[in-house]
């Protein structure tokens, strides 16, 4: 597609066979591979984009940032505190504290970012994250 080479990293072996039947629907490559990001991150300088949905280890942070080449894009989707329903981990070390994330990536160029949380309707949106 276009040109790109999507690597796609879950410690579920479940998920990543799930993806690679997904992608095959749409005549599209992705390289799967079981992987704990904890205990293998990415090497630096290595990806143009990364995508990390629904995941946070504030450990795992600086590894990201190394990991994006220059000019690269991060997309980060994760859970925040304060939640408005019950979904995603109870676990608080799991969920970002406001703008966190905005202080992880620090001096980088923001394109976009929102934290929907209590700001309109509540019974629509991706509340929570």
């Amino acid at each position: 597609m276009n040109g790109l080479k999507v690597s796609a990293w879950d410690i579920s072996k479940i998920a990543l066979e799930k993806l690679s039947l997904r992608s095959k629907e749409f005549d599209f490559i992705i390289n799967c591979e079981i992987r704990d990001v904890l205990q293998q991150p990415p090497e630096p300088d290595t990806f143009d984009i990364i995508v990390v949905s629904k995941f946070l280890d504030r450990k795992l942070i600086k590894h990201i940032r190394h990991a994006i080449k220059p000019n690269g894009l991060i997309f980060y989707q994760t859970f925040i505190k304060g939640r408005i329903i019950k979904s995603g981990p109870e676990n608080p070390n799991y969920q970002l504290n406001e703008n966190e994330l905005l202080d992880f990536f620090e001096g980088w160029k923001l394109i976009f970012y929102r934290e929907e949380g209590m700001i309109g309707n509540l019974s629509r949106g991706f509340r929570n994250q």
